[in-house]
């Protein structure tokens, strides 16, 4: 889990416009797990009423994780991806 970073907007927690960032290099063997504990906890915490959306920003990552990421993205509609170039050019806007 060294290979990630995990942060949350926690301005509202029930607020759809929520997402959690995890920014990943490698780690095929962990990403899965990561995830679901990210969407089961959310639902704990809320009383399963509540999912933030999960952007998994690509900061290098291999094929493998790349492939555990799609999957994960076609049987969630809110999980994203998105490169690390991408990401810090949104970052850059919204700084202003």
């Amino acid at each position: 889990m060294k290979k990630f970073i995990y942060s949350c907007k926690k301005t509202n927690f029930f607020n759809h416009n929520c997402f959690v960032i995890i920014k990943i290099n490698d780690c095929k063997n962990e990403i899965e797990g990561i995830i679901r504990n990210i969407i089961w906890k959310s639902l704990s915490i809320s009383n399963g009423g509540f999912i933030p959306n999960i952007l998994v920003v690509d900061n290098g990552m291999c094929i493998e994780t790349l492939e555990i990421v799609r999957k994960l993205m076609n049987d969630y509609s809110f999980i994203f991806y998105i490169t690390n170039e991408n990401y810090e050019k949104i970052k850059e806007k919204v700084r202003g």
